[in-house]
């Protein structure tokens, strides 16, 4: 029997020496799904206003950095300047003249040119940090029908003509129901952002502010409900702000709303929203967001009760909030989102050529704010540019959202700004179990290698993501990585999916210190046979001893009974003794064990035989293998064998492992595949 021990939501599994196992349930303490298709956004940015927990500060040294700033120039004209070098900028940091190390000159195209052509960058390794970043910001709130109409097809022009292939986009919308949601992450998967903006509906719309006041407009309650709703605004646009402080380099904001009320902000008695409405913009600015705000409000619109005549409604126009926005932000106010192709040229020329200047710090992690001030040598130039930069924090002084930030950066960015280079396999096995389709995810978690990671709060989050790289699972749990001796941990999950094709991932994160590691897979799951012979993927197994596993939930549903199923209950091996083969092995190993499950479906008394053979992938020398079944497992339409490998010795490599199933009576035959390297 083996031990189980519930510690800081996760399952660990402690085996002993005897085979039978039981199921244990895991209780994940976080929601079950946290990235839903529209709950997965709500959720990520929600209000990160609540008290924080008191905790002992890390200490951090004091290190050595390379701080990257970007600058847009343009002439009296407002046109860029390009033809600028190294010595033409003069940088200071606190007052004090910066010595500039690290110059970078991107150019998109020249305005009077047009010729979309990408000049590259002089320092390679830097631009993946500092390419042009787009958020597409849909207020759906204080907006209406007519103006996100025209704001959906003003952002798809912009997708489809003004888009780089570098550049990086996201989407975000705030509604009174849904408060602010991210849609999307920085991607330059711009079709994806495509389908995002696509997918905007009337629904959507449901709850908006300027419904309350115009139904209402002699309703004191209604006008106090309105100014609530621009109170709420403010404070979820600020708390977004403070979680983009550290993602670097400009991040353009085009929103598209019709505005608050002028006079809500504005006007006599309403001081305390002005303040709300000012701090906002501060922040956004200092956290180097450029809000390009275009105005829908030309679509605010009414029908007289009495004579019927259709008027533009003033006193619900806008276009003073936004303005201010733009200007305190540093981006640009548009009046009228009908000429929306114009708008998006203008944003395009005004990001479309920049420069990236470089110098070295001495990094202090206690999150104080730095003013810098950039300088142009050569008259008639005027330089945009951020006012200054944070430095970092201790990952426990996060707010709620800044974690989820952080998380969501680890998980969907190419090249997340938090994380280490870390290296660990993963293993990903689809199979039938109980005439389900499931995903098994195994991974070897290198405990020796963990010092910038391991700690008493280790997260561990798996997610999947189907084809149209939309969340289909998630598991997130806790982990002690001091409170254990072992010196080989395998975390596992299972999840059970439909046929299709899937991308695996995951995260290893310290809640103390931010730092994580992440590591992903591709996986195909087939089609499941009505009738016949299907074998699935092998699960290699070699010879180890005293090794820890930890799980997550270990599947969508239950079994009666109330338990769910574990790794050994799927490919049920002495795991006293062996421990899974996760793509590595050290040299020396001359047998091999491997779990088999074979899918056998209205056969009467089958019988199957197993054949095999090894191929070295850069000599494509062929090995046969003698194969000796050793165990068979009987469940329902499956039996699941245990098979010996005899291997022999094999030279370093990455190898390729052939396994073909043929039932003897109805001479089927079901060949399957795995990869495993030879250090």
């Amino acid at each position: 029997m083996r031990k189980s021990i519930k510690k800081r939501n996760f399952e660990v599994i402690q085996p002993k020496l005897q085979n039978k196992t039981k199921s244990l349930r895991f209780i994940i303490c976080l929601s079950i799904f946290l990235f839903t298709q529209l709950a997965f956004s709500d959720l990520l940015l929600s209000q990160a206003r609540n008290s924080e927990t008191k905790q002992e500060t890390l200490q951090h040294e004091v290190t050595v950095t390379l701080k990257l700033i970007q600058v847009y120039v343009t002439d009296k004209k407002g046109n860029p300047v390009t033809d600028l070098n190294q010595t033409d900028f003069e940088l200071y940091d606190k007052g004090k003249l910066i010595n500039i190390t690290d110059f970078e000159k991107h150019i998109l195209y020249l305005p009077a040119e047009k010729t979309r052509e990408i000049i590259p960058a002089v320092f390679p390794e830097v631009p993946s940090q500092m390419n042009r970043k787009f958020f597409l910001f849909f207020d759906f709130a204080f907006n209406n029908v007519r103006g996100i109409k025209k704001s959906k097809e003003a952002a798809l022009h912009f997708i489809d003509t003004k888009l780089q292939p570098t550049d990086e986009v996201g989407v975000l919308s705030y509604s009174t129901m849904k408060s602010l949601t991210l849609h999307e992450y920085l991607t330059t998967d711009h079709q994806k952002v495509r389908e995002v903006v696509e997918g905007f509906g009337l629904k959507d719309v449901l709850g908006r502010a300027e419904n309350i006041l115009r139904k209402g407009r002699d309703s004191s309650l209604r006008k106090e409900i309105y100014k609530h709703q621009v109170f709420n605004f403010s404070n979820k646009i600020k708390d977004l702000a403070k979680a983009l402080r550290y993602i670097p380099g400009h991040k353009h904001i085009v929103f598209f709303s019709s505005g608050v009320i002028n006079s809500v902000v504005y006007g006599h008695g309403h001081g305390h929203l002005r303040w709300k409405w000012e701090d906002m913009a501060k922040e956004l600015a200092s956290a180097n967001c450029l809000v390009y705000a275009v105005d829908a409000g030309s679509f605010v619109s009414s029908i007289d009760s009495e004579t019927g005549f259709f008027y533009i409604d003033r006193y619900l126009g806008g276009g003073s909030t936004l303005e201010r926005l733009a200007e305190v932000t540093g981006g640009k106010y548009f009046g009228n989102i009908t000429n929306y192709e114009n708008i998006m040229e203008e944003i395009q020329d005004l990001s479309n050529a920049y420069y990236v200047l470089g110098y070295y710090i001495d990094e202090k992690w206690n999150g104080k704010y730095h003013k810098i001030k950039v300088k142009v040598k050569r008259k008639g130039c005027k330089v945009h540019g951020q006012g200054g930069y944070f430095n970092p924090k201790p990952f426990t002084k996060y707010t709620k959202l800044e974690k989820r930030i952080h998380l969501i950066d680890l998980a969907l960015n190419e090249k997340p700004y938090s994380q280490i280079q870390l290296l660990f396999p993963l293993l990903t096995l689809p199979c039938s179990v109980q005439g389900e389709s499931q995903l098994v995810m195994i991974s070897k978690i290198p405990v020796e290698r963990l010092q910038e990671i391991s700690g008493k709060k280790v997260e561990i989050v798996n997610l999947i993501f189907d084809k149209q790289n939309y969340i289909v699972g998630f598991k997130r749990g806790e982990v002690n990585f001091l409170g254990y001796s072992q010196k080989n941990i395998y975390y596992y999950s299972l999840s059970t999916l439909p046929p299709g094709e899937y991308k695996c991932c995951i995260i290893l994160r310290n809640l103390e210190t931010g730092r994580g590691a992440r590591i992903s897979s591709s996986v195909v799951i087939p089609e499941r046979l009505d009738s016949g012979l299907q074998v699935d993927t092998p699960l290699l197994l070699k010879p180890e001893k005293s090794v820890l596993y930890l799980t997550g939930r270990l599947s969508d549903k239950r079994e009666k009974g109330g338990k769910y199923p574990t790794l050994l209950d799927i490919y049920p091996f002495d795991s006293t003794q062996y421990s899974p083969l996760v793509k590595e092995l050290e040299q020396g190993t001359t047998k091999l064990l491997a779990m088999v499950r074979c899918s056998i479906i209205d056969i009467q008394q089958p019988e199957v035989k197993f054949s095999g053979h090894l191929i070295h992938l850069s000599t494509s020398k062929k090995t046969p293998l003698s194969l000796s079944v050793l165990n068979k497992y009987q469940e329902k339409d499956t039996q699941i064998y245990l098979i010996e490998l005899a291997t022999g010795e094999l030279i370093p490599g990455k190898y390729s492992l052939y396994l073909i199933a043929e039932e003897m009576n109805t001479k089927l035959k079901s060949p399957t595949s795995t990869t495993f390297i030879i250090r």
